[in-house]
């Protein structure tokens, strides 16, 4: 708590969101979509100051307040805070609004709120079917803000430029063996049992059904709010993982390459299919030019959103056969910008028939790459970030 009548209150205590220009800090903490969210909003003219965690943080960032004496703070999946809160009291205190944009389950993380609700922070999920629980847990309001690309990273390829990285078919995506082994490590002995006993079958689930409805024996063993996060989690990296090995296997006779972890090596029992990890940055978007057929498979935290993939690869000018998502008929028109799948069998039949047509691929791939860029890149979702905080706090 901060001494009501300090200097560094007072300095910091004037109006935010004046005019249309606005200094934010942002908290690096080297995630997913930090980097991209700062060009975004640089793109919109905004300020922006980075950040990040670790040692004298706190003191860190009120020199940085008081030097730049910000609109408000952002951070992704609330990285740079602590589970006591106290970050998130000093910035109650200060009054500096701040937000945190969801890109994985905060159930995983919140653990209900507690210490870190704020009058002065919002919430922003990827998946719209997480905000009712956020607010259960306190948190005032939260927004849905799906994901999106950064047309600096993803982008057609250059006339004339060599490619990269060539295949007909490919997969870039995890295992998923270490975020399993990871949670499933957590349960109690019994829990874990329960969860080795689930035959492979019945995890071919529906991902919009509550899972503990779907598997209650596992659930019973739920004992509090954490233990039944850890347990939720298990359940559905584990199968996540079932889900896209079905969908790899499926689609192995037509040539598929995955570029991925050394686990797909022991679930197949093969090494030829399997290519080197690529970095996101610098090595993901050879792939997805260098491919015909690219495929999605979406993790089963999400029940209605989709993830990048869905937005980078159009962006890059290349053709996506993505599972069905809810949410692509808000992005998308379905078979004119965009090609889902609805099972194992259904993506391989697709996979065969653009294979074959070359054209179809091309008229699609560019469809898509125009809505992408008119509606779904980064300054865009800043844009309507910062509109809501502008709505709440000027």
């Amino acid at each position: 708590m901060i001494d009501p009548n300090s200097i560094i209150l007072k300095y910091l205590d004037y109006p935010k969101f004046k005019g249309t220009q606005f200094r934010v800090v942002v908290v690096d903490s080297g995630y997913h979509s930090t980097s991209e969210c700062r060009r975004g909003l640089e793109k919109l003219g905004h300020k922006v100051y980075t950040i990040t965690p670790g040692h004298d943080f706190i003191k860190r960032l009120l020199t940085l307040f008081a030097e730049t004496r910000p609109d408000f703070l952002l951070a992704i999946n609330h990285l740079g805070f602590d589970e006591d809160g106290k970050l998130t009291s000093l910035l109650s205190d200060l009054r500096i609004p701040f937000a945190s944009w969801y890109v994985d389950s905060p159930t995983y993380i919140l653990y209900g709120g507690g210490k870190n609700l704020s009058p002065y922070c919002v919430i922003f999920c990827w998946e719209k079917s997480y905000l009712d629980q956020v607010e259960k847990m306190g948190f005032r309001s939260p927004c849905f803000l799906p994901l999106a690309t950064d047309p600096e990273i993803f982008f057609p390829k250059p006339k004339g430029e060599g490619e990269r990285f060539v295949s007909s078919l490919s997969f870039v995506g995890d295992s998923m063996e270490t975020a399993r082994k990871k949670w499933e490590k957590k349960l109690p002995n019994i829990a874990n049992k329960k969860m080795k006993d689930i035959q492979i079958e019945a995890l071919q689930i529906d991902r919009t059904r509550d899972i503990f409805d779907i598997f209650p024996a596992v659930a019973a063993h739920a004992t509090c709010d954490r233990s039944g996060v850890d347990i939720e989690a298990a359940l559905i990296w584990r199968a996540t993982q079932e889900y896209r090995l079905g969908l790899v296997r499926s689609l192995l006779p037509l040539g598929l390459v995955i570029y991925g972890d050394k686990g797909w090596e022991k679930l197949l029992r093969r090494k030829n299919v399997l290519r080197q990890p690529v970095n996101y940055f610098t090595e993901l978007s050879d792939v997805y030019r260098g491919t015909m057929v690219n495929i999605n498979c979406t993790s089963f935290q999400m029940k209605t959103a989709v993830n990048q993939r869905v937005f980078d690869v159009p962006a890059c000018g290349s053709f996506l056969l993505n599972d069905y998502q809810e949410d692509m008929d808000t992005f998308f028109e379905v078979g004119k910008e965009a090609i889902c799948y609805h099972n194992f069998e259904e993506a391989a039949s697709l996979a065969a028939h653009y294979l074959a047509n070359e054209a179809k691929r091309k008229r699609i791939a560019e469809a898509g790459r125009k809505r992408v860029l008119a509606e779904h890149t980064y300054d865009k979702r800043m844009a309507e970030l910062v509109a809501e905080l502008r709505r709440r706090f000027a």
